[in-house]
């Protein structure tokens, strides 16, 4: 795919494309008007299938298009929105007659085009608009091959997060909910080097989706479910990194470490103010928990705070920037390791499994005797061995890898009963004086006594888990 044409949109302030012309020392032509309409039937058929009939007209030209609604990473048209059908009107494409279609969404603006070396930028600037609802549009699509697009070091925008198509329909008030699979979809046609592609172009654009909501900061959902994709990715490219180092691949992991750290407080507090303020205020009540509960929410909005920051800022856009360079330069496939990716995904997947099952079981049968620091290592070890099952599992038999990752998950969450006494006291100390009072000492209290029933029925956990059979032989 690198030396392929493709395509990458970018999402910029319209402020910021002279800047962005400037930083690489070229200058656009001439403006050239620019109309698109959506149009769809009466009962919605287009929006419901996924794709969107435009009408556009460029200058002199115009034409019709249906176009996919979703961006398609792996495509060559990357998140620009793959084109299905072109011609001069919608009779001709043989999809609808003209009389049962109506608009409901313009795009007016100009586009203008530059050239930076063998990329061409196209520069689209304007409004959409819907009725009575408006809103400011820039987007810069960059075409070339995937190596000339990289090496342009472009650091100006963040990756489009959705086609103009969708916008368009969502600015409509039609219901356009970006939907992606659980996990990232591998299959056993692909190369090693196919599926660590797809699982960069998988979790670039979930954590762009999501990222949002967890920015709003309207409930605790969000960021959990960012910070667990942040955990997948980053256990899923410590699978190909092992085969084939990649700076690159070095450069996108420490992005989602410090994305980790930054969701970090956000989602402690989340749990804190839920379980734990729950369960002091069971045993102290709600009077002597208030004290504390607010302590805990002033903690809980710095977070979010400085979460909203992060998420506006450079390093998050930065990130979502290399994700997508990587999948479409594949930069690993330049390294001196890289005939190790190119394996079919299967066999590949069973060394990497293989590799984890052998790491999960060292310690042996019986965990009577461990500290708990090394229990904590034993959670984190189940953890990465869950998320390679459950990333691998469509290359194999699915009920068998259901069932190893239901033991790893049982096993991670009575193990993480530790960690979250850990976690809770440090949170405590945080909160100064409030974390002292009578309802901190009930929280401490709760913390050791859950800390305590954990080791209980571990042993029993840990040999269901350990006996495990390998699917994937």
């Amino acid at each position: 795919m690198p030396d392929e044409a493709v395509s990458l949109a970018l999402a910029i302030e319209p402020g910021a494309v002279a800047p962005l012309l400037r930083g690489l020392g070229i200058r656009a032509g001439r403006p050239v008007p620019l109309e698109m309409t959506w149009h769809d039937t009466a009962d919605a058929r287009f929006a419901r299938d996924g794709t969107v009939l435009l009408a556009w007209r460029r200058g002199r030209r115009e034409g019709w298009r249906l176009q996919s609604v979703m961006p398609s990473p792996l495509s060559p048209r990357g998140n620009a929105g793959d084109i299905l059908a072109e011609g001069a009107g919608p009779e001709v494409l043989g999809i609808v007659a003209p009389e049962e279609i109506a608009a409901f969404c313009t795009f007016v603006g100009r586009q203008r085009t530059a050239h930076a070396g063998a990329v061409r930028l196209i520069i689209e600037d304007g409004a959409l608009k819907s009725g009575i609802r408006e809103v400011a549009l820039c987007r810069v699509r960059l075409d070339g091959s995937a190596a000339d697009i990289a090496a342009l070091g472009l650091m100006h925008g963040e990756v489009a997060g959705e086609t103009i198509a969708a916008m368009a329909l969502r600015l409509a008030g039609h219901d356009v909910v970006p939907s992606l699979p659980a996990l990232p979809p591998l299959h056993d046609g692909m190369t090693a080097s196919d599926g660590l592609a797809a699982i960069c172009a998988y979790f670039g654009e979930r954590l762009r989706l999501i990222a949002p909501a967890a920015a709003e900061g309207a409930g605790p959902e969000p960021v959990h479910q960012m910070r667990v994709t942040v955990r997948r990715a980053r256990s899923a490219l410590k699978l190909f990194h092992r085969a084939v180092p990649c700076d690159e691949l070095d450069v996108i992991a420490a992005g989602l470490r410090a994305l980790g750290q930054a969701l970090g407080p956000a989602r402690d507090w989340d749990v804190f103010l839920g379980s734990t303020i729950s369960s002091v205020a069971a045993v102290a009540g709600p009077r002597m928990s208030a004290r504390l509960a607010a302590a805990a929410r002033r903690r809980q909005r710095a977070g979010y705070e400085a979460l909203r920051a992060y998420l506006a800022g450079d390093a998050f856009r930065r990130l979502g920037l290399l994700m997508a360079l990587a999948v479409l330069d594949r930069p690993w496939q330049r390294s001196s390791d890289a005939d190790a990716l190119a394996l079919p995904l299967a066999d590949f997947a069973a060394a990497a499994l293989s590799r984890r099952w052998r790491r999960l079981r060292a310690p042996g049968r019986d965990l009577a005797d461990l500290p708990d620091e090394r229990l904590h290592a034993i959670r984190l070890d189940a953890k990465r061995m869950r998320y390679a099952v459950e990333l691998f599992a469509p290359l194999h038999e699915r009920r068998a890898a259901e069932r190893m990752a239901g033991r790893m998950a049982q096993l991670q969450e009575r193990l993480g009963l530790l960690n979250d006494g850990v976690v809770a006291a440090g949170l405590l100390a945080e909160l100064g004086a409030a974390g002292h009072g009578f309802a901190g000492g009930v929280a401490r209290g709760l913390a050791v006594a859950r800390a305590e029933g954990t080791h209980v029925g571990i042993g029993k956990t840990w040999r269901r888990a350990r006996r495990s059979k390998p699917f994937w032989r």
